[in-house]
């Protein structure tokens, strides 16, 4: 008894699903892009209802530029069609009617060219910065420089030694030559 009333309830459901498919609209549809005629991947297609402009459904398009929207009920909606870097695309009236499909003219979004006023770069440099064939240290990038001598700065430039009497020494030699603003110093 109980498997036939749950068998009718079954046949009853989905009979009613079935119609409701029926009644349902499909709506298709193609974007590209406006110059090179390419289709346009991943591409968002938005529906909304036309009287209370509520999102209804959406999808995005697939790698032919392709979509469909299944199981709008019948009514007037906007469609809106949106990629990155493409200015965004709008239907304003697109009727579904009750067990028909609509298919959308193909849709060609136009680029969004976006010019920047100014771009400005500010990089700090390294209180140390080893060049090919010298080392540069950056006093001025050292705030324990702002007051002593300068044998006190050249006590903290790497592989440079001073001793007790200011005798200074690059790695173990007193042969070296120290340019002060790119000048030579003594």
């Amino acid at each position: 008894m109980y498997k036939l009333l749950f068998s009718a309830f079954l046949l009853i459901f989905s009979a009613n699903a079935q119609a409701l498919d029926d009644a349902a609209g499909n709506v298709t549809g193609k974007v590209i892009d406006a110059v090179s005629k390419q289709p346009i991947e991943y591409a968002t297609v938005t529906v909304l209802n036309k009287s209370t402009r509520n999102v209804i459904n959406g999808t995005i398009t697939d790698g032919s530029g392709s979509f469909v929207i299944k199981g709008l009920a019948p009514g007037n909606y906007i469609f809106k069609i949106q990629s990155l870097g493409y200015q965004e695309y709008t239907i304003n009236t697109v009727s579904v009617q009750k067990n028909a499909s609509v298919h959308l003219p193909v849709i060609a979004l136009a680029k969004q060219e976006n010019v920047l006023q100014d771009v400005t770069v500010t990089a700090k440099k390294p209180l140390v910065e080893n060049k090919i064939d010298k080392m540069v240290f950056n006093a001025e990038k050292d705030l324990t420089s702002q007051s002593g001598v300068a044998t006190d700065l050249l006590k903290k430039v790497p592989m440079v030694s001073v001793d007790v009497d200011g005798n200074v020494q690059l790695a173990g030699s007193s042969s070296i030559q120290f340019l002060i603003n790119g000048r030579p110093s003594t």
